[in-house]
């Protein structure tokens, strides 16, 4: 339905009534608008990907909503590791949340998507800000040898035990390989044998890729 159209609950004024005809009330039906509700088309902008480097923070990044109003209405994310996010609209730089939250606690998934409990309006030609912190990889510097899967933590973040690090990807010197396995916070195996020259002291890098959806309408009008 076009926006701008006149509900036809209030006939425009925002306002019903209760049975006595004196008690106002904010429409049910245009949220005290005044305007017939707009559906509005299923519509998706994504964030991403973005690589985080370990425990590092990206700062301020953006997606253009486009030439339509975009009614942000569900949350969802996929990423390597856990993170923090902060998201705002820069038409105020107001963000939604006093500070920046657990993906946990703010991002679903595809298939079971986190609902906005007040769905909000971003203007078209606006941007969706976020600001995302890594809380899974690592960096730092470790010791390899040519011909060997084992790489040796040497300084910076530890490397951490068990299945988290399994299968994701580690930068070595500027190669990227996997990790098949962390035996300790000191030790891991990769899935292929390092083809570099020994090095006692190579950095790595060990980063989350993030992609945050926003699932909601585009709207008609302005």
């Amino acid at each position: 339905m076009a926006a701008g159209k006149t509900c036809s609950a209030c006939n425009g004024s925002g306002m019903v009534y209760g049975k006595d005809g004196q008690t106002p009330a904010l429409c049910p039906l245009c949220d005290g608008s005044g305007a017939e509700f707009n559906p509005g088309r299923e519509f998706t902008y994504e964030l991403g990907p973005l690589a985080v480097n370990g425990q590092a923070t990206l700062q301020a990044q953006s997606v253009q909503v486009l030439n339509r109003p975009f009614r942000w209405m569900m949350a969802v994310a996929v990423s390597t590791f856990p993170f923090t996010a902060q998201i705002s609209d820069s038409r105020d730089q107001r963000p939604f949340s006093n500070q920046p939250v657990h993906s946990s606690n703010l991002w679903g998934t595809a298939q079971n998507p986190m609902p906005l409990l007040t769905p909000f309006r971003f203007n078209k030609n606006s941007n969706i800000l976020g600001t995302v912190t890594d809380l899974g990889g690592g960096f730092g510097f470790a010791g390899v040898t040519n011909g060997s899967p084992t790489v040796t933590w040497v300084s910076g973040s530890l490397f951490v035990p068990g299945s988290s690090w399994v299968s994701a990807a580690i930068t070595i010197g500027g190669v990227t390989y996997t990790v098949l396995s962390v035996g300790n916070q000191n030790t891991l195996t990769l899935s292929i044998n390092y083809q570099g020259a020994n090095n006692a002291n190579i950095a790595y890098n060990v980063a989350n890729t993030i992609r945050l959806g926003f699932k909601g309408v585009e709207l008609d009008g302005e």
